[in-house]
């Protein structure tokens, strides 16, 4: 393992409080009655899986580019998938309000667990064991390898959640959900609003880590680290500060 430096030692005790602490104001903000109470308890759900990532980093005491110390790496990939997914919680909720139940969240993550057995599953019958590559040259020279080019699968499975977290949280999908003849626009607005702070945040976040997926420098998972605080710590006071607003119905409301 690699050790950790003193920057990346501040870093993951500073995040860890601010998930940590942003994750307890939005909860205890969501014990009140309103229309924003099951957005900021998704939020606050997503702030607490890392804040637990920046622990767990810093009580290993390895460096925060350990995990993708190599191109492309297994493990990178599927955290960054699971990563994703819960991350989507929050939009999709605030975008279509009661959108979060126990099927709709087995659906989405349907998708991840079956390219995932996938991968196990042919690794397991062929006797063939996960290939470290030093290089995206190594990537090239071992494409023909099954454990080597089906990492590109699970690669475009993070692009696939990041497009489908734009597709259904867009105008488009808010104008779908909102009732004929609604005289109110404003919460619209807000709401609106919130969701691109969101979008543009995870955009930011998850293009930083699929670079780091590809080149895996030495100091691209600290700024993809780093960023993550930042930006989540900006949408997190927003969230607590501004309401969601009333939504235009909820799904499976006729």
């Amino acid at each position: 393992m690699i050790p950790a430096t003193l920057p990346e030692r501040i870093l993951f005790y500073f995040g860890a409080v601010l998930y940590f602490g942003c994750a307890a104001l939005l909860f205890v903000q969501s014990l009140r009655s309103g229309a924003d109470r099951r957005p900021r308890r998704a939020l606050a759900l997503i702030l607490l899986m890392w804040g637990a990532a920046h622990v767990a980093f810093g009580l290993q005491g390895t460096a925060i580019t350990a995990p993708a110390c190599h191109p492309v790496s297994v493990p990178a990939l599927l955290g960054g998938n699971v990563y994703v997914i819960i991350s989507l919680l929050y939009p999709l909720e605030l975008a279509r309000p009661g959108w979060i139940t126990s099927i709709r969240v087995a659906q989405l993550l349907l998708p991840f667990l079956v390219v995932t057995g996938i991968y196990l599953l042919v690794l397991g019958l062929s006797g063939e064991s996960v290939r470290d590559l030093d290089s995206l040259a190594s990537l090239l020279t071992h494409i023909g390898k099954f454990n080597v080019w089906y990492r590109i699968v699970l690669y475009l499975s993070i692009c696939f959640y990041m497009v489908y977290m734009f597709m259904n949280t867009g105008v488009a999908a808010l104008d779908a959900d909102r009732l004929p003849g609604d005289p109110s626009p404003a919460p619209d607005r807000c709401r609106l609003l919130q969701l691109r702070i969101y979008g543009a945040v995870m955009l930011c976040i998850s293009l930083a880590y699929l670079v780091t997926l590809l080149f895996s420098t030495p100091g691209s998972m600290f700024v993809h680290r780093a960023l993550s605080v930042l930006l989540f710590g900006v949408v997190s006071l927003f969230a607590a500060r501004r309401p969601a607003g009333m939504p235009a119905k909820t799904v499976g409301q006729p």
